[in-house]
C-alpha cells in the first residue's frame, strides 16, 4: 500500500470514527428544534459509528506509533474539516437556518474532543476482548525494506512477531533458537545482536508488531518453500521450524509450516521415502487446515504415509463445502501401490478428467499393473474426427526403446485424428528405432528420420520442423503420454478465440506405476503454435536442456504473455514420466537445479531473459557457435562445445556476493570485475544472494555487461574451480549459506566489510542488526576451508569495527591494507562544469533508506536548501526527506534510482552535497566518489575527511549555503576544488591501483602495502 492510499485509510477511518460525536450533537439539536425524525436518524448514525469505533482505533495504535510522521496535522484538519462540511450541509437541510452554525460549532468540538478522547483511551479499547481478537486476526504488519520507496507487506519471522500494544497478552510470539541448531532468520539471540536481518533490539516496545494475517503468513510460507528451491534448504527449514513451534502462533499457520516443512524435505531428497512417522505427525487434525495448498498437502502427506481412507475421507468433507479440488485429489496419488491399488488409482486420476467433461482412462491389459505403458483413454465411440487443421508432432527419440512405444501410441490414438507424427531417432543405438518401425507399419501418420550423430532434444527438434507441414506444431516427450484429447482440446481453443497465438497445457510428473512425483504445472512440450510462427521466431535453441523456456519467453517478448494460452487448467493432459535416467533427474543438470542461485538452469534463464529484455533482441535461435558473437553466455555444464572444461579450469579470482542487490554494492563490484577482466585476468561469480530478503530477485541486469561466460563467468552448482584468490563481497549474504556452491579452492581468501553490522548504532526502530563478524567469517571457513582475512572498505568501517565490535575480532585475522573501491576517472570525467545561469544547483545520488538521509527537518533542508538561487536535484528517491520535512521543498527535483546514469546525472551539478544520518557508519562514499571523478566538488561532514582528504569541503549542514555560496563565486577556488577531486581518484581510486591492491592480497606481487594505501593530503 503506497504512502497516499495509507493516508486515505487513515482519513476515512478518522471519519467513520467522528459519527459518535457528529450524531450525537444531531440528536440534541434535533430534539430541541423538535425534528424527531432527524433524532431517529442520529441514532442510527450514533449505533452504526460505535459499531465501527475499534477498527480506527487499532489502526491508530499500530499505524500512528510507527509512522506517525507520515501524517501531519494538516491531514487531520483537512479529515476534519470535510466532516464538519458534511455536517453544516446536513445541519442546514434538516434544522432550521439558525441551528446549522450551532451544529457545525458542536461537531467541531466535539470531532476535536473525540480524536483526543479516543487516542487517550485507546489502550483501553484495545483491552477489550472482541477488539484485541480484531487486532491479532486482521491487522497486517509491515515494514520497510532498505533501498526501497515504499513499505513492503513482509512479514517477520514469528520470532520477532508480537502485538504493538504491551497489554495485548494474547497470541504474543516469543521463540528462541534451539540449542546447537541454526538460527532462523531475523531470530534474536541477545539484545542488539542477532544472526538474521533486521532484527531490532528485544528490549524495545518500538520493535513489536500484531500476529500475521492469514494471507501473508502464507506469502512468508511461500517465500521460505521458494528460498529453498533457490539452493537454501537448511534456513528455510529452521525457519519453517520455527513457525512450527512457536506455541502462540494461531494452530492453522504452525499447520502450514510443518506440512511446507515435510514439502522442503521432499523436495531436497532429506525425506526418505518409508519414513512415515514424520508424514504422520506433519499434521493430527485436518480440521486446523485453511485453503486449498494446505488441503493438498495434508492429503499428500496421508497418502505417502499409506493413511489413504483419511485422506478419501477429508477429501470427502471437503467437497461438500468447496466442491472438487483437482489439486487437493491428484495428492491421492502420492500413495505407493501397496496403499492405493491401481484401480483405485486409475478412479483418482480419471476422476480430474471427468470432472471436467472429458473422459476418464483405464488399463489395455487388464491382467497387467497400471502403468503408463499400459493405460488408454477411455473414449466413446464416434468420438474422433478427422476434419480440422493438420497438426505436426515432433518427437525426438534418444534411447528409449521402453517409453517411446506408449508415447507414440498416446499420440496416435488422439480425437483429432488429422496428424503428421514425426520421429527423430537421436542416433540410438537400443531398439528405439525397430519400436518406431513397428508402428509406421501400422499407421502412416508416423514417420521416421534417423541422424547418425547425438545431437540433442532441440536439435532433433529442429530437424523435425524442417519437414513438418503442418498448419499447427507441437512436440510431445519420448517418455509421456498424452489423454487422447488433449490435442483436439487446444485446436479448438485456436479456433474459438481470436489473438490466440500459442496455447499450452498441463502436466503432472509420475513415475512409470503412476505414482505422483510433483503437481499440476505448465507442460513446456505441449506449447502448440502456428507453423508460420517459427518463421518469423525462429527455432530452439540447440542446448541439450532447457531450451524450452528460453522458446516459450522469447515468444512472449514477441507476441505478449497474453497470447500463450493455458487450455483447461488442472488438468493432467501429459503425464510425463521421471525416472533417474531422464534429463530432469540429471545431477547439477537437473530439473531441481531450475531456481537455484547457482544453477546452470537459472543461470541460462536469466541470461537469456535479460537478453531478451534488453535493447539487442533479436528474434532467432540464439546462436551457441563460439566463432560467433553469442547474445548472451551459456553455463558451462549446459554448453555442448565448453561443458567438458566446467571441472578442469583455473580463474585467477572468484567473487561471491549478493548479486540482486540494487546499489553501491553491485556498483563497486561491476568495477573491480571491469578492472580485473582489463588486466587481463580470468574471473569467475558465485551469485549468493542475501537470505531471506533478496532470493526472490534475479541477478542485476548490469552484471550482464560485463559476463561474457569466458574470461567473466558465473560458476554454477557441479563446477570445481582453483582459483589464486576467493573474494567475499557483503557480510550479511554469508548469514545464511546455500546448502550447495560450486566448489571452489582456494589459496588465499578475503571478506570484504562494505557494510557496518548496524544500521544506525542508535537503537531506534529504525536500526538493524545485519551480522556478527565473527560468525560470518567461521562459516565462511568451514565451508571453503581456508583460512580468511578480514579486509574493511575504508578507515571507517575499520574504527567501527574496533570501537563497537572489538569482541568479535578476537578470532578474526584483519588486513593492515583497507580493500577500498575502484572506479574509471576517464570513464567518468565530464569535459567542463555546467554552464552558468545564475542558478546554484545542489544534488546527490543515494538509496533512499532511513539511515541515508539527516534525522532532522532542520538538517535537511540546511544541506539542501529551499530557498532561491539553489536547486536540488536527487537521482535515487526522495520519500524519507518528504516525511521528514513533511512535504517535498517545490525547488527540489527527484529522479527515481537507476532511471539515469549517475554520470549524466552528476554531470549536471555545480555542487554534489552529502550528508546522512547522524548515527549512520557510511562504509565508504561511492557516490560522492563518482562526483569527485566526473569533476563535481563535494561538500560533506567531516566524517569522511579520513577517505577524501582535502579533496572535498567538511561542514555542518546548515553551513552548506554559506559554503557553497563562497565557492561559486570563487572559480579559482571551484577549479582548484575540481583537480584536486579528481587527482584523489587517478591516485587512490584507479583500476590499476585497484588491481595491484588485490595483487597483493592474493601474494601474486610483493609491492609495499603504503604505495597505493590512500592517505590525502589535509
Amino acid at each position: 500500500m503506497t504512502g497516499s492510499n495509507r493516508r486515505a485509510l487513515f482519513l476515512a477511518l478518522l471519519t467513520v470514527t467522528n459519527i459518535v460525536v457528529v450524531a450525537g450533537s444531531l440528536a440534541i439539536l434535533a430534539v430541541t428544534g423538535e425534528r424527531y425524525l432527524a433524532a431517529l436518524i442520529a441514532v442510527v448514525l450514533g449505533v452504526a459509528g460505535a459499531v465501527s469505533v475499534p477498527p480506527p482505533v487499532i489502526y491508530w495504535e499500530r499505524f500512528m506509533a510507527h509512522r506517525a510522521q507520515r501524517v501531519r496535522m494538516r491531514h487531520l484538519q483537512a479529515g476534519i474539516s470535510l466532516v464538519f462540511a458534511l455536517i453544516g450541509v446536513t445541519g442546514a437541510w434538516i434544522i432550521d437556518g439558525p441551528f446549522a452554525a450551532l451544529a457545525i460549532f458542536i461537531a467541531a468540538v466535539g470531532a476535536s474532543a473525540s480524536v483526543a478522547i479516543s487516542w487517550r483511551a485507546r489502550r483501553h479499547i484495545v483491552a477489550i476482548p472482541f477488539v484485541r481478537q480484531f487486532a491479532v486476526r486482521v491487522t497486517l504488519p509491515r515494514e520497510r525494506q532498505p533501498g526501497t520507496g515504499a513499505s513492503k507487506g513482509v512479514l517477520r519471522s514469528p520470532a520477532n512477531v508480537t502485538p504493538h500494544a504491551s497489554h495485548i497478552t494474547a497470541r504474543v510470539l516469543t521463540v528462541s533458537a534451539k540449542p546447537g541448531a541454526a538460527s532462523a532468520p531475523e531470530l534474536q539471540s541477545e539484545r542488539g545482536r542477532g544472526t538474521g536481518t533486521r532484527a531490532l533490539p528485544i528490549g524495545s516496545d518500538k520493535r513489536r508488531r500484531v500476529a500475521p494475517a492469514s494471507s501473508e503468513f502464507r506469502k512468508r510460507i511461500a517465500h521460505l518453500e521458494h528460498a529453498a528451491r533457490r539452493g537454501y534448504e537448511t534456513a528455510a527449514l529452521d525457519a519453517l521450524e520455527s513457525y512450527a513451534s512457536t506455541p502462540g502462533l494461531d494452530s492453522r499457520f504452525r499447520a502450514e509450516a510443518r506440512l511446507a516443512r515435510v514439502y522442503v524435505l521432499d523436495h531436497v531428497g532429506r525425506q526418505a521415502d518409508g519414513d512415515k512417522e514424520l508424514l504422520r505427525a506433519a499434521v493430527t487434525d485436518p480440521a486446523v487446515l485453511a485453503g486449498k495448498r494446505a488441503a493438498a498437502r495434508w492429503v499428500h502427506g496421508r497418502a505417502r504415509s499409506g493413511a489413504v481412507d483419511e485422506a478419501l475421507s477429508f477429501i470427502a468433507s471437503r467437497q461438500v463445502e468447496h466442491g472438487f479440488e483437482p489439486e487437493v485429489h491428484i495428492a491421492l496419488l502420492s500413495a505407493d501401490t501397496e496403499a492405493l491399488p491401481d484401480d483405485a488409482r486409475l478412479d483418482a486420476l480419471s476422476r480430474c478428467y471427468l470432472d471436467r467433461g472429458f473422459c476418464g482412462i483405464a488399463r489395455i491389459d487388464p491382467g497387467r499393473p497400471a502403468t503408463l505403458g499400459n493405460i488408454r483413454g477411455a473414449v466413446s465411440p464416434g468420438a474422433s474426427y478427422e476434419d480440422g487443421p493438420l497438426v505436426s508432432v515432433l518427437i525426438p527419440a534418444f534411447n528409449c526403446e521402453d517409453t517411446i512405444g506408449y508415447a507414440i501410441d498416446s499420440v496416435l490414438a488422439q480425437t483429432h485424428r488429422s496428424l503428421e507424427v514425426i520421429v527423430v531417432d537421436d542416433a540410438s543405438t537400443d531398439g528405439t528405432r525397430a519400436v518406431v518401425e513397428d508402428r509406421i507399419g501400422r499407421d502412416s501418420r508416423l514417420s521416421l528420420v534417423r541422424l547418425t550423430a547425438n545431437g540433442g532434444a532441440y536439435a532433433a527438434r529442429n530437424i523435425a520442423l524442417a519437414g513438418a507441414a503442418g498448419d499447427l506444431v507441437t512436440v510431445h516427450d519420448a517418455d509421456d503420454w498424452a489423454h487422447p484429447q488433449q490435442i483436439a482440446t487446444q485446436v479448438a481453443r485456436h479456433a474459438e478465440a481470436q489473438g490466440v497465438i500459442a496455447t499450452v497445457v498441463e502436466r503432472v510428473r509420475v513415475d512409470d506405476a503412476l505414482q505422483l512425483r510433483s503437481g499440476f504445472a505448465r507442460s513446456s512440450p505441449t506449447f502448440m503454435v502456428a507453423r508460420a510462427v517459427f518463421d518469423e521466431l525462429g527455432v530452439w535453441q540447440e542446448l541439450r536442456i532447457n531450451a524450452d523456456t528460453e522458446f516459450t519467453d522469447r515468444f512472449a517478448r514477441m507476441y505478449g504473455r497474453d497470447a500463450i494460452v493455458t487450455v483447461s487448467g488442472r488438468v493432467p493432459f501429459t503425464l510425463a514420466r521421471i525416472s533417474g535416467r531422464n534429463l530432469t533427474a540429471d545431477g547439477p543438470r537437473g530439473l531441481r537445479y531450475i531456481a537455484h542461485a547457482s544453477g546452470a538452469r537459472a543461470q541460462h534463464l536469466e541470461a537469456s531473459r535479460a537478453w531478451q529484455n534488453s535493447a539487442a533482441f533479436s528474434t532467432g535461435a540464439p546462436t551457441l557457435d563460439p566463432d560467433c558473437d553469442r547474445p548472451f553466455p551459456i553455463p558451462r555444464l549446459m554448453d555442448p562445445a565448453l561443458q567438458s572444461q566446467a571441472t578442469t579450469r583455473h580463474l585467477d579470482v572468484v567473487l561471491m556476493s549478493d548479486f540482486v542487490l540494487p546499489g553501491g554494492t553491485t556498483s563497486a563490484n561491476i568495477r573491480e570485475i571491469r578492472a580485473w577482466r582489463e588486466a587481463g585476468m580470468t574471473v569467475g561469480l558465485i551469485n549468493h544472494p542475501r537470505f531471506p530478503d533478496r532470493v526472490r530477485g534475479p541477478i542485476n541486469a548490469k552484471y550482464w555487461d560485463v559476463i561474457d561466460g569466458d574470461q567473466v563467468r558465473l560458476l554454477s552448482v557441479g563446477e570445481s574451480i582453483t582459483t589464486d584468490l576467493l573474494v567475499f563481497v557483503h557480510p550479511p549474504m554469508a548469514v545464511h549459506l546455500a546448502d550447495e556452491l560450486p566448489c571452489v579452492e582456494a589459496d588465499r581468501a578475503v571478506l570484504v566489510v562494505n557494510q557496518a553490522p548496524r544500521r544506525l548504532y542508535d537503537d531506534s526502530p529504525d536500526d538493524v542488526h545485519y551480522y556478527d563478524l565473527d560468525k560470518v567469517v567461521a562459516s565462511l571457513e568451514r565451508r571453503f576451508g581456508v583460512e580468511v582475512l578480514v579486509a574493511p572498505l575504508s578507515p571507517s568501517i575499520r574504527g567501527v569495527l574496533r570501537e563497537k565490535h572489538a569482541d568479535e575480532l578476537s578470532g578474526v585475522t584483519m588486513s593492515e591494507e583497507d580493500w577500498l573501491v575502484c572506479l574509471d576517472p576517464e570513464d567518468w570525467a565530464r569535459p567542463a562544469p555546467r554552464r552558468r545561469d545564475g542558478a546554484i544547483v545542489v544534488g546527490r545520488h543515494s538509496r533512499d533508506g532511513v539511515e541515508k538521509w539527516p534525522l532532522s527537518a532542520e538538517d535537511l533542508l540546511g544541506a539542501y536548501p529551499e530557498a532561491t538561487p539553489f536547486e536540488v536535484r536527487v537521482l535515487g528517491g526522495a520519500r524519507v526527506p518528504a516525511t521528514r520535512i513533511g512535504h517535498l521543498p517545490a525547488n527540489w527535483t527527484v529522479t527515481e534510482f537507476d532511471s539515469v546514469h549517475p554520470r549524466d546525472f552528476l554531470a549536471e551539478l555545480d555542487v554534489y552535497v552529502y550528508f546522512t544520518h547522524p548515527t549512520m557508519i557510511e562504509a565508504f562514499g561511492l557516490a560522492p566518489l563518482e562526483a569527485l571523478a566526473v569533476g563535481v566538488p563535494l561538500v560533506t561532514s567531516r566524517s569522511f575527511e579520513p577517505i577524501f582528504g582535502d579533496a572535498a569541503l567538511y561542514c555542518t549542514p546548515s553551513e552548506v549555503a554559506t559554503v557553497v555560496t563562497a565557492l561559486m563565486a570563487d572559480p579559482a577556488r571551484y577549479e582548484d576544488m575540481v583537480e584536486r577531486g579528481r587527482r584523489l581518484v587517478r591516485n587512490h581510486y584507479s583500476f590499476a591501483r585497484h588491481v595491484a591492491r588485490v595483487s597483493r592480497f592474493s601474494g601474486a606481487l610483493d609491492v609495499p602495502a603504503g604505495e597505493v594505501l590512500p592517505v590525502p593530503t589535509h
